[in-house]
């Protein structure tokens, strides 16, 4: 049928091409212009008879028009029924639309041109010659058969024609759906169901074949044949998958499917999908899936989310000579992807990817769209044309900008960031940065890296400045990034005896010097520094310099105290609950240093006279990740409580070092004293009743040195409990409120 003498019934609407031919009819691409937008659809038309030749063959046998108006009439009322099925699920996303239907009757009143439109999709065989089909998508395309099976057995519809030829696709970017079509030969189901043989016996269940009484489940068998055949390299079972059958190996795997021969499992697909199709397939009708929701939930189970995706190369390269890289090119790679069901390979699929490079590329990477991502292409461009001297040596080899002609050679990037440290801003310094290059020298294209010296004058304070690029008539912006130094503290108070500021000594003060860019620090580190006092020192500031700051040191000089008790104020009797909640630290859980070496808080343990006193430890502090060790000081101050945990500010947090002040234990102490006493007693009545006065000298003298030993640790109990109370008053007084 040319569709040049086919008027199609619908204003405005043309044909385009034809699309497809059956035995029934054929199908054409038209569209239309409306409102300035371009509208297509599929066009359907079936012509009855389909050919002339019919009607001349029956009026042989004895038709009239009459006769012969009332037999076209028949095919024509089972072609309604197409559309009135097909519209009457047509609202489903998984079922073709058909938008309108016309019958055109013949002008001399023998047959009918029906013309149905749809909407236009592609075939699934076209659409498998175009795509590469995997195991996602024939999962894909099980759900949404389902879903428009589930709509057909809700009214009550058996398709029975589901093949190939009867899937349609609709793709939107890289989404697909997929869609039943063609109605032609599906009925409402009776309460018999002794239906005809109808549809493509490839694809038909046994049941139908045999004509015996079948139901729903049929379509449900052909759809899983379909996702066989997919899955099976397009061969249907007891075929070979490798190579094209003979036609006695079509009849004989078509025989033993239709009588009950066990179907084996697909090439491809994991197991889990495989028992979904071999049981859609089941021989006998009470094996297979009973309805279509059924089937579906199960694929849903066993769909691919879970899988594990591969991609050969990880990390592609394109080569392109300096030719392809100046005019611009079209590469094509490869990549492999590989599916993976609990370390099984499942599938491996080669994707041919196209590389666009533009005229004058020069990049070292490229973006390329695969599979809805953006990937990363090496790009390498051959140098065997290129120069092969560095660009050092361009620069002092006495090549003037003529030889390459200024402004033949491009740069980037244009505008770059140097970051400076306080002592380079200070000082001054020359920074060399490196900037990607490309054009000619002498007639051959070259591209590569060329070094750009920076020099920052001392003092320098300027936010950028410009930098002269050789060769080239343009100037790069270069952006100064200062570091920022913070001092803290700037002022410190030291107190000096009479005696030290009258013989001059050295003082040790701590400080932290914290360096920030754009307001995130980036280092932090503690210093000691010595003040010297020198001899006759009467007093005032000192100024102490460090990374070009003044630290200011003022002093105070105490007079030496004269030792007088004062017995009308003596330290407040605080209760030990102060105490017990300065010690309620768990240490262990709730500090540490961050990852260095120590972690846990280091433990330090003081005299009575080291704890009135206070004084500077240093420790060695090591980072594992940077494998560095650096010192930091920590200072103990006078009068210290019996246990606290100091913190010091270091790189990378804080050091934690827990103090603790040792109190000799009051059972233990007057134990030993007693027992010493005891001893001595004991063994002077043994052994003097025995008159073994040299055993009774010595093992007095052992009772003596027991008791001595206790009375010592009593003695430094009672030390221990007075630096205590004289603490806790101190605390008490700083901490009215709390209290």
């Amino acid at each position: 049928m040319d569709h040049k003498n086919i008027t199609v019934p619908w204003p405005d609407w043309k044909i385009i091409r034809r699309i497809g031919k059956g035995s029934f009819g054929e199908v054409f691409e038209i569209e239309r212009e409306n409102y300035g937008v371009t509208e297509k659809s599929a066009l359907k038309v079936i012509r009855v008879p389909s050919d002339p030749s019919e009607s001349e063959e029956l009026i042989g046998e004895g038709y009239d028009k009459s006769s012969l108006r009332s037999f076209y009439g028949g095919h024509v009322k089972s072609i309604e029924t197409e559309y009135q099925l097909m519209n009457a699920v047509g609202a489903h996303p998984n079922i073709v639309s058909c938008l309108d239907y016309k019958e055109v009757e013949h002008e001399d009143g023998i047959g009918w041109d029906i013309f149905i439109r749809m909407e236009l999709l592609t075939p699934l065989q076209k659409y498998l010659q175009d795509e590469v089909f995997l195991e996602e998508d024939v999962i894909q395309l099980g759900k949404d058969l389902c879903k428009a099976l589930i709509a057909c057995e809700f009214k009550e519809i058996v398709h029975r024609d589901i093949k190939p030829g009867n899937i349609m696709v609709s793709r939107i970017g890289d989404f697909c759906a997929f869609k039943l079509g063609d109605f032609g030969v599906a009925r409402v189901m009776d309460h018999t169901t002794h239906a005809t043989k109808a549809g493509a016996e490839l694809y038909m269940a046994p049941e139908v074949i045999k004509r015996e009484e079948y139901g729903r489940d049929v379509d449900i068998y052909s759809l899983g044949l379909v996702m066989y055949w997919l899955l099976n390299n397009r061969r249907m079972p007891f075929l070979p998958a490798d190579r094209l059958p003979t036609a006695e190996e079509k009849n004989d795997a078509h025989y033993k499917r239709v009588n009950g021969e066990p179907i084996p499992a697909p090439i491809h697909g994991s197991e889990a999908l495989q028992r979904i199709v071999l049981k859609a397939c089941a021989y006998h009708k009470k094996d297979r899936y009973q309805s279509a929701k059924e089937m579906l939930e199960d694929l849903e189970k066993g769909s691919a989310d879970d899988w594990e995706i591969e991609y050969e190369p990880v990390s592609p390269e394109v080569v392109l000579s300096q030719e392809e890289a100046l005019q611009g090119c079209v590469k094509t790679i490869s990549i492999t992807e590989t599916r993976k069901n609990h370390g099984k390979v499942i599938q491996q699929v080669d994707h041919p990817v196209q590389v666009t490079i533009d005229p004058g590329f020069h990049e070292e990477v490229i973006k390329v769209p695969f599979r809805g991502e953006m990937i990363l292409v090496t790009v390498v461009i051959k140098k065997e044309d290129s120069p092969e001297e560095p660009f050092e040596e361009w620069l002092s080899d006495g090549i003037d900008d003529g030889t390459i002609g200024i402004g033949s050679i491009n740069f980037e990037p244009k505008t770059t960031t140097v970051d400076l440290t306080w002592e380079e801003a200070l000082q001054g310094c020359t920074k060399t940065i490196h900037v990607k290059v490309w054009g000619y020298r002498k007639g051959v294209y070259f591209n590569g890296v060329m070094p750009v010296k920076i020099k920052i004058s001392a003092g320098f304070k300027e936010k950028s400045l410009k930098v002269k690029v050789p060769f080239s008539k343009e100037e790069l912006t270069v952006i100064l990034n200062y570091e920022k130094v913070d001092i803290t503290p700037r002022e410190f108070m030291i107190s000096l005896t009479r005696v030290e500021a009258l013989q001059g000594c050295e003082k040790t003060i701590a400080i932290t010097e914290k360096r920030s860019r754009q307001g995130k620090i980036n280092h932090e580190e503690n210093h000691l520094l010595k003040v010297t006092i020198e001899p006759g020192f009467h007093g005032g500031t000192i100024e102490v310099p460090f990374l070009g700051e003044t630290l200011l040191v003022k002093t105070e000089i105490k007079e030496e105290p004269e030792g007088k008790e004062d017995k009308d104020n003596p330290p407040r009797t605080v209760s030990m609950g102060i105490m017990s909640e300065i010690a309620n630290i768990n240490i262990e859980k709730q500090v540490n240093n961050r990852g260095l070496s120590p972690e846990y808080p280091i433990k330090k343990i003081l005299s009575l006279e080291e704890a009135e006193k206070g004084q500077i430890i240093s420790y060695r502090i090591t980072d594992p990740e940077k494998g560095e060790e650096f010192e930091v000081p920590v200072q103990i101050p006078a009068g210290v409580g019996h246990y606290e945990l100091l913190k010091t500010s270091m790189r990378r947090g804080n050091l934690y070092v827990a103090v603790y002040l040792p109190c000799p234990n009051r059972t233990v102490s007057g134990f030993l004293w007693k027992a010493g006493l005891a001893y001595i007693v004991i063994m002077f009545l043994i052994l003097y009743a025995n008159y073994n006065l040299k055993a009774l000298g010595v093992h007095v003298g052992i009772g003596f040195v027991i008791t001595i030993i206790g009375t010592y640790m009593t003695s430094e109990r009672h030390k221990f409990i007075e630096y205590s109370k004289k603490f806790c008053a101190e605390y008490y007084e700083k901490n009215k409120e709390r209290f």
